[in-house]
This record gives structure tokens, sequence and C-alpha cells, in this order.
């Protein structure tokens, strides 16, 4: 298993929020603020689908979005790759740890650099 830990920007807030990553064989579980919690598993025919967790968050995308952070489509596809490359060995710990903090920078970069002007706010 591997933990890694990731700070991400919520633009609802004004301020970082830790999130916790954990990767085993069976499972993916992101925590995040407030005990959120999502899971991302592997159904019987190998498939990683995301698993209602904590609070009724359907995936991450849901917990983002509680927060005002609106990630590209990619993201989650781009989560359940870096897990499954780190669990087939094309990664180890420390690759993976690094890809992982290349991913929520982009994604910080996108919260804190929205529009930000009224008629933006109230869309997101």
């Amino acid at each position: 298993m591997i933990t890694i830990k990731v700070n991400v920007y919520s633009p609802r807030w004004g301020h970082d929020d830790q999130y916790i990553i954990e990767m085993s064989e069976k499972a993916m579980t992101i925590g995040g603020p407030g005990g959120k919690e999502v899971q991302c598993v592997k159904d019987p025919y190998g498939n990683r689908v995301w698993k209602e967790g904590v609070g009724g968050y359907k995936s991450l995308l849901d917990i983002f979005h509680n927060d005002s952070i609106f990630a590209p489509e990619v993201f989650l596809f781009a989560l359940k790759s870096a897990w499954e490359s780190w669990e087939n060995r094309e990664l180890d710990g420390e690759q993976v740890e690094q890809e992982i903090a290349q991913l929520f920078e982009w994604l910080n970069t996108i919260s804190r650099t929205k529009p930000e002007t009224d008629y933006w706010g109230r869309i997101f």
C-alpha cells in the first residue's frame, strides 16, 4: 500500500485542503476535508469503478464540486491510470507520487485561475 498526500486549492473557501490518497491492490481511497471519502475499486471483471463513499459522494468529482473545484473530464481517468500503473509496477512508489503531484498541480492551476467576474461566479 502507498499513501500520498496532496493539497488542493478550494475556490469556494480560498485555501488549500489536504487530500489523502491510499492505493492498494484492491482499491484507491481518497479522503478529503471534513471526512469526505470516495473509493475506486476493481469490479469482478477487473474494471476500476467509483463506489459511493462517506457522505454519499459517488466520485471525487462530487467532492470537488462541493468546493467549487471543476476538474477536467480526464482527471478521474488519469488517477485510475496512475493507480493501475503503480499496481502493474510500471511506476514505483516514488514515481507514482511524483505523477500524482503533477496531476494535482495542474488541477490547482485550473482552480486558481478560473474567471472571477460576477457573471462567471454565478456559473462556477
